[in-house]
């Protein structure tokens, strides 16, 4: 593949969208990408395989999702890497079922569908903004992709987009069914909380050394550190390859000129009068244009453009200001009228311009110019660009070699380090989860602990960590998970345990609470008799949690789940929150919607129907299907 880039690559651009080319493939896997020198599946859905190396990438990426998602709050301990693992494989699972189900059903793309779709990527735009045939082959070699194959993974996609939004658009409901969305999803409930603080409960509770050696003894599985690695790798970065090539004045010089656009501050605007002959039930088109045409003889005559516009233009917003529509820039303007606005000198009147309004005179008052940044200001701007693109060559061939020596001599990375130039550097010890530097990469990890770096000890494939910048790795030290001692983990224990324990007494403070208001007990005066409880009242509450009621969407869950009140008696119960605090929720009153007040419309009630029936029939074909399972929980990654 990279023989294929240095063959093809035209422009510094072109690699840097090169990674958007291929629309999401969340359906259908690629599996020649997945070569590796073994294989072994996880999971095979009516005889097509699901390997590890296509799990681990996908796992990782979830991953990858996840961490950005949270940013600084992400806590790789606290995750349940089994529920996890299990989440991930039942996806690809199920997109495998439907890619079955697309080929058994001979679901197909129309051509004209397939070639609409590629047609509308932008990546395959040329500068005129249309479509180019050249750049499309020319993208899609950077992958080492033909069109054929590509277009038939288009195709896929499409019918895939068929099949769901046939069953899941297909979706209705009767009026009496929306009538009783409305009422639920309009219900408000009359709320009432307890809170039960569990740290309320903390110094009511001891944890002996007794206690603590238990449970480590108990549960040692859980102390472990985990396994971790280093790694020795080479990087090969453009910008590094382009602060090594020479430019002379000239080239600078010429490169700022050719690409003025890229150190232009603003646009160019226009101040434009016109006027406007509309074609109307009244005025065809060839009287529009005669009319415009003899106004452009009164204007070359003498008379003033303005008065004239003022006096015949149909435009009814500027008429009455002589045709002046003020500033413009590109992109504002119907096209024909813009093209025309764009192509006058100031002063200068036009020939008539037909747009679906009519015919057009239009007269350039002034012209604003864009701000050209002077060579000077973007000297070293320019240098860098004008590197980078003469860079190209040279990367692409420096990459290709790479990935041949690195393959040619899988033992060791000294070979392609001196042949090239490139420093061998270390990285600190990461974990499958996370790393920094070079192992903040999840590819780079997933590399780091494949079997070919991990277990085979053989370098990795040229890793890209971000557009023109590749690393190959190859294992340095490996560490594997070991039992932690006790005095290293007897603190953690005692928080754990002290927790429970409060939790303990919290939930049975709250369960004692719940009794007694079923006894009749006001909660309220309950909760104000006890110091250690916190008394809300919200009072009437939808569904939704909102800043001013201040209840979280579980007690809101709950709130919603009980039963309707019985007379004077309202309904209760205890809702653990995710800290270990209890909530004792009340529930006084129920208050059902207006007669004719809006909820849901019939179509996005249909929607939830519709999605309900495709969950179904995902469900039910998976049932049907034959699916074998390798995968332990307890495997990697």
């Amino acid at each position: 593949m990279m023989q294929t880039i240095r063959e093809h690559a035209q422009g510094i651009i072109a690699w840097t969208i090169v990674g958007l080319i291929i629309i999401s493939f969340a359906l259908f896997g690629l599996e020649s990408y997945l070569s590796g020198t073994s294989r072994v599946d996880v999971a095979t859905v009516d005889g097509v395989e699901i390997s590890e190396r296509s799990f681990i990438e996908e796992y990782q990426r979830q991953q990858e999702r996840l961490q950005t998602m949270l940013g600084a709050n992400y806590r790789p301990e606290l995750i349940d890497e089994a529920a996890m693992k299990r989440r991930v494989l039942d996806g690809m699972i199920d997109r495998t079922l439907l890619s079955i189900v697309l080929e058994d059903e001979g679901f197909r793309a129309a051509p004209q569908q397939v070639a609409a779709v590629v047609r509308s990527m932008e990546v395959f735009r040329g500068e005129d903004g249309q479509f180019s045939r050249e750049r499309y082959e020319q993208m899609l070699g950077y992958r080492g992709y033909n069109p054929e194959t590509f277009e038939k993974d288009v195709g896929r996609d499409v019918t895939a987009g068929q099949l769901v939004d046939g069953i899941a658009l297909s979706g209705f409901v009767t009026p009496a069914e929306l009538n009783r969305r409305r009422e639920l999803l309009q219900q408000e409930r009359d709320v009432g909380i307890v809170r039960v603080p569990v740290a309320s409960y903390l110094k009511d509770v001891q944890v002996s050394d007794q206690e603590i050696k238990d449970y480590f003894d108990q549960n040692q599985a859980q102390f472990t550190t985990p396994e971790r690695v280093s790694v020795r790798y080479i990087e090969l970065d453009i910008n590094e390859v382009a602060g090594q090539i020479e430019i002379s004045d000239d080239e600078i010089a010429h490169y700022y000129e050719t690409n003025i656009a890229k150190f232009t501050e603003g646009r160019e605007e226009r101040r434009v009068r016109h006027i406007l002959i509309t074609i109307d039930e009244q005025t065809d088109a060839e009287q529009a244009k005669q009319q415009a045409t003899q106004l452009l003889e009164r204007v070359r005559a003498g008379e003033s453009f303005s008065e004239l516009a003022k006096a015949y233009s149909k435009d009814p917003g500027s008429a009455a200001n002589g045709g002046d529509l003020d500033y413009f820039t590109r992109g504002v303007m119907d096209k024909a009228f813009e093209d025309a606005a764009f192509s006058l000198a100031a002063g200068e009147v036009s020939e008539p311009v037909r747009t679906h309004f009519g015919y057009h005179l239009l007269k350039v008052e002034d012209i604003r110019p864009a701000k050209i940044k002077a060579l000077d200001e973007v000297r070293e701007q320019v240098k860098h660009d004008a590197q980078l693109q003469k860079a190209e060559l040279r990367f692409y061939e420096q990459a290709n070699r790479m990935t041949t020596l690195a393959y040619e001599n899988s033992g060791s990375l000294d070979v392609v380090a001196q042949d090239l130039g490139l420093e061998i550097k270390e990285s600190e010890l990461f974990t499958r989860a996370g790393g920094v530097g070079v192992a903040s990469s999840a590819d780079v990890r997933g590399a780091a602990f494949s079997d070919d770096v991990l277990t085979h000890g053989l370098n990795s494939d040229p890793i890209e960590l971000e557009t023109n910048h590749y690393v190959v790795v190859r294992l340095n030290e490996h560490r594997p998970a070991e039992p932690q001692q006790l005095d290293q983990v007897q603190d953690r224990i005692r928080h754990e345990l002290s927790q429970t324990k409060a939790r303990e007494l919290a939930r049975q403070a709250a369960d004692e609470l719940v009794a007694r208001v079923r006894e009749g007990g006001d909660p309220e005066a309950l909760a104000r008799d006890n110091d250690r409880l916190n008394w809300q009242r919200p009072g009437f509450v939808g569904r939704t949690p909102t800043p001013e009621a201040g209840l979280s969407a579980p007690v809101l869950r709950t709130a919603f789940r009980l039963p309707r009140p019985q007379g004077t008696q309202p309904s209760v119960d205890v809702q653990m929150q995710p800290n270990g605090d209890a909530a004792v929720v009340v529930v006084y009153a129920v208050r059902s919607p207006e007669s004719g007040s809006e909820s849901a419309t019939t179509p996005e009630a249909a929607r939830s129907v519709g999605q309900s029936e495709y969950a179904a029939f995902v469900a039910e074909t998976r049932r049907n299907a034959d699916v074998n399972i390798y995968l332990s929980t307890q495997d990697t990654p």
